[in-house]
């Protein structure tokens, strides 16, 4: 079984770095990634995914997109029956109080501060994949415990 990993992120060279400390994990070969650069390509991966009748196991959701931003995806995600059991981690550059409420109210699983290093990304990436339980789905409560461990800022 393979795991689902949406990564939503405008900037690819922080996409690439994720997929790269995913590597660093000896389990990379059971994950599929799929990507999406602005907000609008995103829902339109989502929607298409809906349809297709795909599972996504995590959604890796940065806030500043460009043409929908990522508060407005999120919104998408959330208002959607098919992405109830999906976890949504907002993985952002910004620590203001204003936006980790507001994903808060949005009923974001999780908010992250993008790891600033890429020994703590691979912390970050580890974290992630100890948390997939079979059903090809993240457990969030798994996953913040595995961040508390790593010191991962939620």
């Amino acid at each position: 079984m393979s795991y689902q990993i949406l990564l939503i992120d405008d900037n690819p060279a922080d996409s690439r770095l994720i997929l790269e400390a995913f590597k660093q994990n000896s389990d990379f070969d059971k994950f599929e990634f799929s990507f999406a650069y602005d907000g609008e390509e995103a829902i339109r991966f989502l929607n298409s995914t809906i349809n297709l009748n795909n599972q996504i196991g995590l959604i890796l959701l940065d806030l500043n997109l460009p043409r929908i931003d990522g508060k407005e995806v999120l919104s998408f995600i959330k208002s959607k029956p098919f992405f109830e059991s999906t976890p949504v981690v907002i993985s952002s550059n910004s620590d203001y109080h204003k936006d980790i409420d507001e994903c808060s109210l949005l009923k974001a699983d999780a908010y992250v501060q993008k790891p600033q290093n890429f020994a703590d990304l691979i912390d970050f990436a580890s974290s992630i994949s100890n948390s997939f339980e079979e059903s090809g789905v993240v457990n969030i409560d798994m996953l913040q415990c595995q961040f508390e461990k790593a010191r991962i800022a939620i």
